[in-house]
């Protein structure tokens, strides 16, 4: 919703109905709270207000605008956000280092630590 975008998702049942339900947007990955639709937590006493949840995407809307990036500049970001990028690895060349789930362990080419790896193939960049 932040970026654009109203995307459908389904919430996830919960084993308890004091539990919060959670849901995780398909398009840009983001958990959060089924039902006030803030950051994702586990009980529904720990639901926001809509005022508070308004305020905290105004306060990161704010945040993003402070970086003076241009908007050709957010829409190319955006895009690498949710294409995601190719990286050819020629042979000596060392690997980036990532831990058991698959995410980056600390910064390498112009991604960053916490990043996922989410497909390894062997060729080059020509053969795709």
């Amino acid at each position: 919703e932040e970026l654009g975008h109203d995307v459908p998702n389904f919430v996830e049942g919960t084993a308890s109905s004091d539990d919060a339900p959670v849901a995780t947007c398909r398009r840009c990955g983001y958990v959060f709270c089924g039902k006030c639709l803030g950051i994702a937590h586990t009980s529904i006493q720990d639901c926001i207000s809509e005022e508070d949840r308004i305020m905290q995407v105004a306060m990161r809307k704010m945040a993003e605008s402070s970086g003076k990036m241009t908007l050709a500049q957010r829409k190319r970001m955006q895009k690498e956000r949710t294409m995601g990028k190719l990286y050819e690895i020629t042979l000596g060349e060392e690997a980036p280092e990532v831990d058991t789930i698959g995410l980056l362990v600390k910064d390498w080419r112009d991604s960053t630590s916490g990043d996922e790896i989410m497909s390894v193939s062997t060729g080059t960049k020509d053969d795709f």
